[in-house]
């Protein structure tokens, strides 16, 4: 029954990948497209930053070009909530390429405008993005700080994607205190949070971190399931890390079978 299972999901998955990669490179050719067609104003830098969303997980650099170019015209403009926009796509790109120093100085940039503007939307989602660089960086107390404040600016703006991304990186403290219990709470929560706005990026990281506590925990049933939700989310989302972060587990799983 698992096997079959498990043929299902891998064929759901290809046919989804083959899928999402045309539609996303159509997406990429669309929105070059209209760059070049629009002139140097704000809805053009609107446009550098979402053809750089498509980069994510994918290519850091071409997001880095176009986060910049972005930031450039923003200047430029005087644009500064573009600008607070820019500056965190530039630390996203820097944070998937590990460059921590550059992430967590773009990332601070960033909040530096949304205070200045008393924008606490935007406030929330800095502070949760400097509280996951500091997290991987091993500054656990200031990590949490900032998860701690992103946590009470998010819940009460209603931003789920990233009160989702700040209880997950809450959950990740956990795991490097080795308090997996209280973090296979806050992982299962982040996952509640991102199955109710349909984000299957996240839906496939928080899958992967489950199973492994799952893992950890001797819950290899749990494990085994949890991982195979997490091939799915990831394949389906175009998140190649997830894809073999999930691959692992499963392999490690089914060697212990053997």
């Amino acid at each position: 029954m698992l096997l079959r299972q498990l043929l299902i999901i891998l064929f759901v998955c290809l046919w989804f990948t083959g899928s999402a990669q045309t539609k996303r490179r159509q997406r990429i050719d669309s929105l070059q497209y209209a760059i070049l067609h629009t002139k140097d104003d704000t809805a053009k830098v609107k446009l550098l930053l979402k053809i750089g969303d498509d980069f994510v997980d994918a290519d850091a650099g071409e997001m880095i070009r176009y986060a910049r170019e972005a930031l450039d015209l923003a200047e430029r403009l005087a644009d500064t909530v573009s600008m607070a926009g820019a500056y965190n796509n530039l630390g996203v790109a820097y944070y998937h390429d590990k460059k921590w120093n550059k992430a967590l100085s773009n990332f601070q940039a960033g909040l530096q405008i949304c205070r200045s503007l008393h924008d606490t939307q935007r406030e929330g989602v800095a502070l949760c993005n400097i509280g996951l660089v500091y997290s991987r960086v091993d500054y656990l107390n200031k990590a949490q700080e900032s998860f701690d404040e992103a946590k009470a600016i998010l819940e009460k703006t209603g931003d789920q994607l990233f009160l989702a991304n700040t209880i997950a990186g809450i959950g990740w403290l956990y795991v490097k205190r080795m308090q997996y219990a209280s973090a296979i709470e806050c992982y299962d929560r982040a996952l509640g949070l991102y199955k109710d706005i349909n984000k299957k990026g996240g839906m496939a990281k928080a899958c992967n971190e489950l199973s492994w506590l799952y893992y950890k925990t001797d819950q290899y049933g749990l494990a085994e399931e949890t991982a195979l939700s997490a091939l799915a989310f990831a394949h389906e989302s175009e998140y190649r890390l997830g894809v073999k972060e999930a691959n692992q587990m499963l392999n490690k799983i089914r060697g212990m079978k053997k």
